[in-house]
């Protein structure tokens, strides 16, 4: 008997030897806590939009190494609720309690001299994941040539049958597909780009764009900039799909800090038949006001009617920027100043006549991979009329440790 336990404790430390190499674990836990006012109506006199609450989210990640070219890799959120959402039972498993668990990633990655295949659940993005910014199920292929080649293709919506030629058209398959060329040397990148959403219900919907991407670096230098051409249409409305867009972050590291500037130029239309978009799918990955990982004023105007730094309105387009600042005055402090200003580039189909932003924010990590972020913003509007435009503001909170 005794001979048979110290076997077994051998086998035991034996295999956890083996799983320690083949398994890495990844992960953070975090709470957040937010105060926000006006951000959808910029309206001091309703009090609707004022929120302030905190929240909290376990992610954890996996990669499994079956061999040396092949592995499995999963990523869960647990727990990612509002405390008190359900009083004392906020962030406890329940029957009732669909978001206690979510599977986020799982696919496999064969990775080879000549090729990387994933297939299962994974992320999507081309370019700064701007127009294509996804977390789906499907099959992602690079080919490693001397221009890395991806194609890409997604399910975003099976719908209600997986019968291709299904009677009801509202049953039928939304997907996406995409191919991507990159070439990278090391003064520069550049990543060109095509993607169309296939929507088959009804009597058809496929935005689709194409693009170029291109990171530049020569000393204390960077330049990142992206430029976006949307097409297509909707054969249910009868409505095209327009949209020229143009993404420039300029910077420069000195001894005190990085400055650098985010430029925005969006066209928008005045046409009955035509929708301006800016993006195919969204996934959250483009926050340029998120400076050095702290919370900025995007939230803000992306919460009102929908707005976005592409679309100040419906079909109003863009034009302006922000200049900001990170400076690292210790080696656990991070700190950010920034201010813009965005109007849109097509003004008679909206009364909104400029947006004013600024935000700031400081990162301190005071223990082994743990830290706290303070972050705030506000949005100053302008419109036309007797339309309100009080300040709206936010302020932000974010505790994590990472693992």
């Amino acid at each position: 008997m005794k001979k048979f336990i110290v076997a077994m404790l051998v086998l035991l430390f034996a295999f956890s030897v083996y799983a320690e190499e083949r398994l890495k674990m990844y992960g953070q836990l975090r709470v957040r806590g937010f105060y926000k006012e006006n951000f959808s109506d910029y309206n001091n006199d309703n009090d609707s939009d004022k929120y302030s609450y905190f929240d909290q989210r376990v992610r954890v990640g996996f990669k499994l190494k079956v061999a040396d070219d092949v592995s499995v890799n999963i990523r869960m959120d647990l727990a990612e609720d509002t405390w008190g959402a359900r009083g004392q039972n906020t962030i406890r498993t329940s029957a009732t309690q669909t978001n206690y668990a979510l599977l986020d990633k799982a696919y496999v990655e064969v990775n080879k001299d000549m090729y990387m295949l994933r297939f299962g659940q994974q992320y999507f993005g081309f370019g700064d994941a701007i127009v294509v910014d996804h977390i789906g199920t499907g099959f992602l292929l690079n080919l490693k040539l001397p221009v890395t080649v991806t194609l890409a293709y997604t399910k975003i919506d099976e719908r209600a049958k997986t019968d291709d030629y299904a009677t009801n058209d509202a049953d039928k398959d939304k997907d996406l597909y995409g191919i991507q060329a990159a070439y990278k040397t090391d003064v520069y990148a550049v990543k060109a780009f095509y993607a169309i959403i296939d929507d088959k219900a009804y009597d058809g919907d496929k935005p689709q764009a194409i693009g170029v991407q291109a990171n530049f670096n020569v000393g204390t230098i960077a330049i990142d900039a992206e430029l976006d051409y949307f097409f297509g249409k909707d054969d249910n409305t009868n409505t095209d799909y327009v949209g020229t867009q143009l993404y420039v972050n300029p910077s420069v590291k000195l001894d005190v800090a990085t400055v650098g500037a985010h430029l925005y130029y969006a066209k928008g239309t005045d046409k009955s038949d035509e929708n301006q978009i800016y993006e195919l799918t969204d996934f959250g990955s483009f926050l340029p006001t998120d400076i050095a990982g702290m919370k900025g004023v995007l939230g803000i105007i992306n919460d009102y009617a929908g707005a976005n730094v592409f679309a100040v309105d419906d079909n109003a387009g863009s034009l302006g920027g922000d200049l900001y600042a990170v400076f690292k005055p210790m080696k656990n402090i991070t700190a950010y100043v920034q201010a813009g200003y965005l109007t849109p580039e097509e003004d008679s189909v909206t009364p909104l006549n400029s947006l004013t932003f600024a935000g700031g924010g400081v990162t301190y990590g005071f223990a082994t991979n743990t830290a706290i972020q303070l972050s705030a913003g506000i949005v100053k509007p302008d419109f036309d009329g007797n339309i309100s435009d009080d300040v709206a503001k936010h302020v932000s909170m974010r505790l994590y440790t990472n693992f």
